[in-house]
């Protein structure tokens, strides 16, 4: 829906209830980051859901992409 700036509100939320976060609400934030041109915040989200969970491919692959639009190769 294009709500990227309540969809960060609503996952901070989400992360800060949670126990114990999952990768994908790491992964999903940093999306919204992503879609928002914010690539540094968008990668340290992806990293941390690699680190929670080193087979989430998409968390890699965003991670990538992001890392090459800020030309930190």
């Amino acid at each position: 829906m294009h709500n990227f700036y309540e969809a960060l509100l609503d996952f901070e939320m989400a992360i800060d209830k949670d126990d114990e976060p999952g990768s994908n609400l790491y992964l999903a934030r940093g999306r919204s980051f992503a879609c928002l041109s914010m690539l540094n915040e968008a990668i340290k989200d992806y990293s941390i859901a690699i680190n929670l969970d080193e087979k989430n491919v998409d968390a890699y692959l965003n991670r990538g992409k992001c890392t090459y639009l800020i030309n930190n190769n």
